[in-house]
């Protein structure tokens, strides 16, 4: 634990993670406006609104408040101009989120020590593939409590299924937190031969600790902070982007924990495929 506080201050967790989240926030609206785009074409905005009020008990409500927004205007904008909305969304957003996780790569490297070994094509490449992989596993899981739901509103079951949705909601969130990060931490940082690990000490830690801070900074937000009264219309815009700080704070702390169970392996003679760092193996 001595090693993850010494060396979480020596690779500048902090400012990376800013970083990081600086080209996020850049990625949030493009890509909000076009999975909403996408829900408008194909169900009532007024439904999809209903729905998306899981989200208040993740984001906090001025975050919220941006995403309500969105579909407000979508319910008032004609169909021709929903499917320019999302292909125009859909671009700026894959442009931006993979400045995002180009940035995230580079952050995760510094957890590990590791330098930046690949060539540009491979990081480029890596990057984009897994830029796409987030927004598709992120589309998955809206579709999964948004989407999924109308659908069986029209089925003419929607009391046993939203029952059964509020039991599964979030072990399924979890269960894909937990597959997105080990992908981050397997394919991000630049290193030799690593081993696919589907749990690892980090990624548990990472999921959990990111959900708890969530809720916690959602309740903070709506019951002590006085964001717009200090920030006035910016509020909604500092929030989420401190809220995207502590995401990838998070998941960077993860790295680090990762890597400090590797050194302590290491150092007590475990050899590199058989570090303590998985629960599990694929």
């Amino acid at each position: 634990m001595k090693d993850v506080v010494v060396r979480t201050g020596r690779d500048h967790l902090s400012v990376v993670s800013a970083g990081c989240a600086y080209y996020a926030l850049f990625a949030i609206i493009p890509a909000l406006t076009a999975s909403i785009s996408l829900y408008g074409l194909t169900a009532d905005p007024a439904t999809v609104e209903r729905q998306f009020d899981v989200l208040k008990t993740v984001l906090p409500p001025q975050a919220y408040a941006i995403v309500i927004d969105q579909i407000r205007r979508i319910a008032q904008t004609s169909g021709q101009a929903l499917g320019w909305g999302f292909g125009v969304g859909l671009f700026i957003a894959l442009w931006s989120a993979n400045y995002a996780t180009q940035a995230m790569f580079s952050a995760l490297n510094i957890a590990y020590g590791e330098p930046e070994r690949r060539s540009l094509i491979r990081f480029y490449s890596l990057a984009i593939g897994y830029t796409f992989i987030g927004i598709i596993g992120t589309a998955a899981m809206l579709f999964a409590i948004v989407y999924v739901p109308i659908l069986f509103d029209d089925s003419g079951h929607p009391e046993a299924f939203e029952r059964l949705l509020s039991y599964l909601r979030w072990p399924m969130f979890i269960v894909l937190t937990l597959f997105l990060l080990a992908l981050v931490y397997r394919f991000g940082p630049s290193r030799e031969d690593p081993q696919w690990r589907w749990i690892t000490p980090g990624s548990v830690f990472a999921a959990l600790v990111w959900l708890a801070a969530s809720l916690g900074f959602s309740y903070y937000v709506s019951n002590f902070a006085n964001y717009d009264r200090m920030y006035g219309s910016l509020g909604a815009v500092i929030i989420l982007l401190f809220w995207l700080y502590i995401s990838f704070y998070i998941v960077l702390l993860g790295a680090e924990i990762n890597a400090a169970v590797e050194r302590y392996g290491e150092e007590n003679g475990a050899p590199p495929d058989t570090h303590p760092i998985a629960g599990a193996e694929g």
